[in-house]
């Protein structure tokens, strides 16, 4: 069983796994949530894990995710990536990590490449109507208001 194995060896194994399953592996038991947080990640993971950890225990976080839910599209992540640095930019790490890996469950914020081009949010709580910068296709700069 895993749970037998050392915390040291944990850590290290832990260091590997990409966003999602860190979160999940949160989920398992207490001592695997300890492990999990205090894991030697990737910074640009560990900001992730934090910006993630911060957004779910926000008031709005449900209804934000349940609003966006019917927008957010499957998209291939990996070309959106290369699509960028074909042009020439240079991405940074939190934000690569941030295409590659955020959960599109937890999708709260209208700046998701897999969020539609355009999304009309009006309700009584929720109250937007705007474009998303990054679409459906990797924006170049004219494309960024």
């Amino acid at each position: 069983r895993i749970d037998t194995l050392p915390p040291e060896l944990l850590f290290y194994i832990i260091s590997f796994l990409p966003l999602t399953s860190v979160i999940a592996a949160r989920g398992v038991s207490t001592r695997w949530r300890s492990l999990a947080q205090t894991a030697s990640l990737l910074p640009a993971r560990k900001t992730l894990l934090d910006l993630y950890l911060a957004a779910i225990v926000h008031p709005n976080f449900p209804s934000f995710v349940a609003a966006l839910k019917p927008h957010v599209r499957e998209f291939d992540h990996e070309a959106y990536i290369a699509d960028l640095t074909s042009r020439g930019c240079v991405l940074p790490d939190v934000f690569e990590l941030w295409v590659l890996e955020w959960p599109s469950k937890a999708v709260h914020f209208l700046a998701w490449p897999g969020l539609a081009a355009e999304v009309d949010l009006l309700d009584e709580r929720l109250s937007f109507d705007g474009r998303n910068p990054l679409g459906d296709t990797a924006p170049t700069i004219n494309d960024i208001p």
